[in-house]
């Protein structure tokens, strides 16, 4: 976890760059128009979902 908020589904963070180091610290999310916000768009989130579903579902299929 790289900061608050942290989004985690099934424990993994779906917002971390790579190779970022868990903190205590406030998590600035960029937004589609390039501004920093305090949490994620309600779009990145329903992106960041769907994206982690279809990573599960394809590695639970035999």
């Amino acid at each position: 976890m790289a900061g608050s908020p942290t989004v985690l589904i099934d424990g993994a963070d779906l917002f971390a760059a790579p190779g970022t180091a868990a903190s205590v610290s406030c998590r600035l999310y960029r937004s589609p128009d390039g501004r920093t916000e305090g949490a994620p768009t309600v779009d990145d989130l329903q992106r960041a979902v769907y994206v982690a579903e279809a990573a599960t579902t394809a590695t639970a299929r035999p």
